[in-house]
């Protein structure tokens, strides 16, 4: 699945146009415009890959190996780590937006969290031979820095944690997202 097709969907205007069919049965006792507000904010459910994204990840450490390989070879192509990585930059960014966001939020992390617990993994995260250009989410300041070029997925996953912590700082901290 390509870059766009994943992340398309979540696109608020796309999200209004995908769900307008919701909108006719929203029965609730709240305004259309309200309505309208909390339908905007839902992942789509091609979200849903996320979990099998994990599933393969706990239980399968070459699924891992190859997540971290696969299409390395082919510069001009988005790679799978590509488009995760972009995926969960922009997860990281709306985490605070619906309870259902911050649920797929929790899961990308623990997927992180999965490749950086494994020494072999992380040697190859850090290694010159995969780097990679990752478009990170820029759409709420403070705005990460432009980065032309290519970087090793370790700095681009503390990249994506930091903007992750700097976006969802809140009053009432979510203590889930930090653990």
């Amino acid at each position: 699945m390509s870059l766009p097709r994943l992340l398309g969907p979540l696109r608020p205007s796309q999200r209004l146009k995908m769900q307008s069919h919701y909108l006719v049965h929203c029965e609730c006792y709240i305004s259309r415009t309200l309505c309208q507000a909390n339908c905007l904010y839902r992942p789509g459910p091609e979200i849903g890959v996320l979990l099998s994204t994990y599933d393969f990840a706990n239980a399968n450490k070459v699924f891992c190996f190859n997540l971290v390989k696969f299409g390395l070879e082919n510069k001009g192509e988005p790679t799978p780590l590509n488009a995760y990585l972009s995926l969960t930059s922009y997860m990281f960014q709306h985490a605070h937006r619906s309870t259902r966001a911050a649920l797929y939020t929790y899961l990308s992390l623990f997927v992180l969290q999965i490749l950086v617990e494994d020494q072999l993994l992380v040697k190859r995260l850090c290694s010159d031979e995969t780097k990679l250009s990752v478009r990170l989410c820029r759409q709420r300041q403070p705005y990460l820095p432009v980065v032309r070029g290519e970087r090793v997925p370790a700095a681009i996953m503390l990249d994506i944690v930091s903007d992750g912590i700097s976006h969802n700082l809140r009053r009432r901290l979510d203590v889930d997202f930090y653990m």
